[in-house]
């Protein structure tokens, strides 16, 4: 046994298995692949010329350098070499080698003693820092779990050939049956829409804006209600803006087309009664719709329940409603750098669990200004620059959709009871259900407006040549 392993180390170390790796690399070079699969960075070494060893060699490799220990010498400069120890250490390396399989098995140790290394260090400053009382609990919480997370067996490789990506990427364009493919998106209702974007892919951030009662919420609940029962997606819901009972009412409205205001009244027709339980039995027979109501989120509680969710169930799309009404997780100079941060953290969320992040927001009063003339079918409809309180959201979304319900339109024109609205809805009824989702901004693909259809009693968008009269 050398002298280095007989050292007493702060934290759990096992330098034999360290030995055994680069001896064995040093002996059978091409065995350095196998072990890069495992040992992904030198810090994964306890001792620092081990990670100097480590470092060289990878060196080496990529510059197509032959692995020996001669080679090896050369190749460090003098002051390296000589605080590893010389050619000599090099030489007991050597000594220490064994075949490939063992080496693979040797990483695996020497990977362990690395996390939990890791483990030990981390939360030792988490634990330092849960003693302030200025730190804030959701923080200490996400840090644990990111911790946890990056060290996981799933993490996944850093880095991949390109060849290996564009060989399954054309095998998932080409060969992959229609499901298959469907399951790198999630789409919409509107075919139309669909047809346009193709879908919302997963990693993306979907900004989905506009007034009140303009079909926002409405164009999320459906999306997840269509992606739910009829694709089998697994989605999480942050009902922020409104109360568990209250969603759950719009859920079944949707599902069924009775209106929201007679399912709370409780006074149902048997067929009502009927359609009523056969929605309740097709959400129940496909379980994979997450809730949660909970007030006062912040966007580290979010990214919190997602992993969680992630974790346990498997998961496809977050949807929050809506995004102004995140709580800031600590105090900001201004209303738009607390936006932007909230706006980092969704994308993050989106990118680390491979999801599709569908976020509404509220547009601010400068919509009010543009020009309505329904003579000219002008509609005032919005823009970029009118999404409220901060232009991260513009910029960091990959996607932003605005719902525009023409009837809504005319009735805050000229109010729901004037006889100017209900002149104009006498000679074009047609008007009570036209309606346009516009595609603002797409960073894969096209722009443009989409004219669809709206179902104010159901509270759902849908192409005209594509209505389904079903129960969800």
């Amino acid at each position: 046994m050398s002298l280095a392993s007989k050292v007493d180390y702060p934290h759990p170390v096992n330098i034999e298995a360290e030995m055994s790796v680069l001896g064995t690399i040093l002996k059978e070079p091409d065995c350095l692949y196998d072990v890069a699969e495992i040992i992904r960075k030198p810090e994964y070494f306890q001792l620092q010329k081990h990670r100097m060893i480590y470092q060289a060699l990878i060196d080496m490799a990529t510059g197509n350098t032959p692995i020996d220990v001669i080679s090896l010498s050369t190749a460090m400069v003098p002051e390296k070499l000589n605080s590893i120890g010389g050619r000599t250490y090099l030489s007991e390396l050597c000594e220490h080698a064994t075949t490939t399989s063992h080496a693979v098995h040797h990483c695996r140790i020497v990977e362990e003693v690395y996390k939990r290394h890791k483990i030990s260090s981390e939360f030792a400053v988490i634990a330092e820092s849960a003693k302030k009382p200025d730190t804030a609990l959701l923080d200490l919480i996400s840090s644990a779990e990111k911790t946890l997370l990056d060290l996981s067996p799933d993490n996944g490789r850093d880095i991949v050939q390109i060849s290996d990506v564009i060989a399954g990427h054309t095998d998932a364009l080409i060969k992959q049956p229609e499901e298959s493919r469907k399951a790198l998106y999630v789409e919409t209702r509107v075919a139309d829409l669909n047809r346009l974007i193709t879908g919302f892919y997963r990693q993306d951030l979907v900004i989905v804006a506009g007034p009140p009662s303009f079909g926002k919420t409405s164009f999320a609940i459906d999306t997840c209600l269509y992606n739910n029962f009829h694709c089998g997606k697994k989605i999480l819901f942050f009902s922020i803006d409104q109360s568990a009972n209250s969603f759950k009412t719009r859920l079944l409205t949707s599902a069924t087309g009775i209106p929201k205001t007679k399912l709370i009244s409780g006074k149902l027709t048997p067929k009502e009664e009927d359609l009523v339980c056969r929605a309740a039995a097709e959400m129940t027979a496909k379980p994979n719709l997450f809730l949660s109501d909970r007030a006062g989120l912040t966007a580290l509680d979010i990214m919190s329940y997602a992993r969680r969710v992630k974790r346990q169930y498997g998961l496809d799309m977050i949807v929050i409603d809506y995004i102004q009404q995140i709580a800031p997780h600590r105090k900001f100079e201004t209303r738009n750098l607390e936006l932007a941060e909230i706006s980092r953290i969704l994308k993050q969320v989106a990118k680390e669990l491979n999801v599709v992040v569908l976020a509404l927001s509220q547009l601010s009063r400068t919509y009010d200004a543009r020009n309505v003339n329904e003579k000219k079918e002008i509609w005032g409809f919005p823009r970029l620059t009118d999404l409220r309180d901060s232009g991260a959201l513009e910029q960091d979304a990959n996607m932003v959709l605005f719902p525009w319900i023409i009837y809504e339109v005319l009735k805050k024109k000229y109010g729901e009871q004037s006889s100017e609205f209900r002149e104009i809805i006498e000679k074009k009824p047609q008007y009570e259900t036209l309606a346009y989702i516009l595609v603002a901004k797409n960073k894969d693909g096209e722009t443009g407006t989409v004219e669809c259809c709206w179902d104010k009693v159901r509270m759902r968008f849908y192409s005209e040549t594509d209505r389904k009269e079903n129960h969800v």
